[in-house]
């Protein structure tokens, strides 16, 4: 009788002395006042017995689980228990916490207006499936897609699907030349023949004329479109008028009711060429349409052109540049548009017929304008090229300073630092750019007689649209300056913009100005915080590391928008998108 009584007085003591462990437990957040914790837990429930661990555990579980729910709710009431202490007796909730609140409610705001816009595209258009990826100082803060990928299956499109790019591949061709172009392998201003041997001389109006890679890269050269009916006899132009008569009869599908490329026989081409000098012959023998350099001439063949150049000047295939290109700038979901590999997450593409009903985009082969328009890729991995652009773009490297004195400033670097540089948003001003700023900036202006003239303010520089910067007048007016290109493809259309940081720009000096009244004004970092929306958690908010402003580049917003149909213009809905994402990060 008395041994248990004695045992039950051991239980009693050992779950008197858990509970009241437990409780200073789930309430200590320190993990060295933890360890101490369960240091005198154990200690105690020793000295009461082996027979009481058993109860002690159980006790300890149960109460672990009732109190950590209460762990965080406790901690931040101990917070605002001493904010309202130190701040006079008054409930103040901590500005940072208040900052982020409206950080993230700007963001949400931002993301349901262009959510609209990306909607209000689809619907004009007719489009199955479009999908938008939106970075902020190199940080991507919201992709998402509105439709279907694959309207047979009812295959919901996403941020991960592949698609062509079409004139993108232009712009991505373009840090090809850029790179030999620095590195001396490529003389921008040396007649093509240097290059490709094969290619023949060319006169207009009886002059000889010369064709230098300069020209066809800013659509100066004179070389023709798709478009070939231009330089045919009156007579040939009547036969053709009445073998498309019969062609749309025999073959209705294959005749497009839209606007742009796709009226064009070349665009519809199913021929495999092996080589770019086989893709050379379907335009290498066509006279110019104009004297090089004199006008702007928007041509995807010539591109191809360049495409061979490349191969001449770096003694590689064209397709191995572009594979090691992909590499070089982490770019793993872009692909030659090559039918019969397997390529994860590839989209399906579609185009209207003459009744505007959708259909399959029938299929060809896009292997004679590779450089110009025959690629495919994600919206996260344009907007990673977009970024890669803009970081060489503002990264102060000095124009006198040349790749070899940059890779000597880091191999003297221990491994340590180097990788520490590169962690956090966007990437630390002491990497070098994958271009030099000075190339970046040539690409980035427009050329001169390189604009289609017009009541259009853009122009063209190199390999990039171009949107010059312009504010005339004050309070009035103010065109940012921006780069872009867009594409339209075989039952696809695109749209690449880079829309860097105004701070510091001549024009933003005079509206900072204007809005203080004062000669001098102090610009503002543009960038607090990066937050972004995770498309697959029904628009939650998610707060990221801050920029720290001068110390982080890229600076600027890119916006990359694909749709998986033919003859849609995104150009000024991700414009509008880009100016709506600077207001809440400006």
């Amino acid at each position: 009788m008395i041994g248990a009584l004695r045992k039950g007085r051991y239980f009693l003591k050992s779950v008197v002395v858990c509970y009241q462990t437990s409780l200073s437990f789930s309430r200590n957040s320190n993990v060295l006042l933890k360890f101490q914790t369960w240091s005198k837990i154990s200690a105690k429930i020793l000295s009461l017995g082996a027979g009481s661990v058993i109860v002690a555990g159980v006790i300890l579980a149960q109460a672990a689980r009732d109190n950590s729910p209460r762990e965080e709710a406790d901690l931040q009431c101990d917070v605002t228990e001493n904010n309202t202490r130190a701040r006079g007796g008054h409930k103040v909730k901590d500005k940072g916490q208040n900052e982020t609140k409206a950080e993230r409610k700007r963001l949400h705001d931002a993301v349901v207006e262009s959510r609209d816009l990306i909607q209000r595209i689809k619907d004009e258009a007719g489009c199955p499936g479009v999908v938008i990826g939106v970075s902020v100082d190199g940080k991507t803060v919201w992709s998402e897609g509105v439709g279907f990928s694959d309207l047979e299956n009812r295959i919901a499109i996403g941020p991960e699907k592949v698609f062509r790019i079409a004139s993108i591949s232009k712009s991505i061709t373009m840090s090809i030349v850029a790179k030999l172009w620095e590195s001396g392998k490529l003389d921008l201003d040396a007649p093509v023949q240097k290059y490709v041997p094969d290619f023949p001389e060319k006169s207009v109006n009886g002059e000889k004329v010369t064709i230098t890679t300069r020209h066809l890269v800013s659509h100066l050269s004179g070389i023709r479109h798709y478009k070939k009916e231009s330089m045919k006899t009156e007579s040939e132009e009547k036969q053709d008028v009445k073998d498309k008569k019969s062609k749309e009869k025999k073959n209705d599908n294959e005749r497009r009711n839209v606007e742009g490329d796709e009226k064009y026989k070349e665009f519809y081409l199913k021929k495999k060429f092996a080589t770019t000098k086989e893709a050379l012959e379907l335009f290498k023998d066509d006279p110019l349409l104009h004297k090089p350099g004199s006008k702007f001439l928007y041509t995807t063949h010539g591109w191809t052109l360049v495409s061979a150049v490349l191969e001449g000047a770096s003694g590689q295939t064209f397709p191995k540049l572009l594979t090691s290109l992909f590499k070089d700038l982490g770019m793993s979901s872009t692909y030659l548009d090559v039918n019969e590999p397997l390529i994860y997450h590839r989209g399906r593409h579609y185009v209207k017929n003459k009744k505007g009903r959708m259909i399959n985009a029938p299929y060809v082969d896009n292997s004679y304008k590779w450089a110009g328009g025959g690629l495919l890729s994600t919206v996260g991995d344009l907007m990673k090229f977009g970024n890669v652009m803009l970081y060489s773009f503002q990264r102060d490297d000095g124009t006198n300073q040349v790749r070899g004195e940059r890779k000597s400033e880091m191999k003297s670097k221990s491994k340590f630092e180097c990788r520490s540089k590169m962690d956090g948003i966007g990437g630390n001003v002491n990497l070098p750019g994958y271009l030099k700023r000075e190339t970046v900036q040539k690409l980035w202006t427009v050329v001169e007689n390189a604009s289609p003239g017009g009541e259009t303010s853009w122009g063209y520089g190199m390999g990039w649209s171009v949107m010059p910067e312009t504010y005339k007048y004050g309070f009035c007016e103010h065109q940012r300056y921006f780069v872009s290109h867009s594409g339209g493809a075989m039952g696809g259309s695109s749209i690449l913009l880079v829309y860097p940081s105004d701070k510091n720009t001549q024009c933003q000096k005079h509206r900072r100005n204007e809005s203080q009244g004062q000669g001098q004004g102090q610009q503002q970092s543009p960038v607090k915080k990066v937050l972004s929306v995770d498309n697959q958690s029904s628009g939650d908010v998610v707060s990221q590391s801050p920029s720290d402003g001068q110390d982080r580049l890229p600076q600027g917003i890119v916006v990359a928008v694909i749709a998986n149909t033919s003859a849609v213009g995104l150009s000024k809905t991700a414009f509008n998108i880009a100016q709506i994402f600077e207001q809440v990060y400006r």
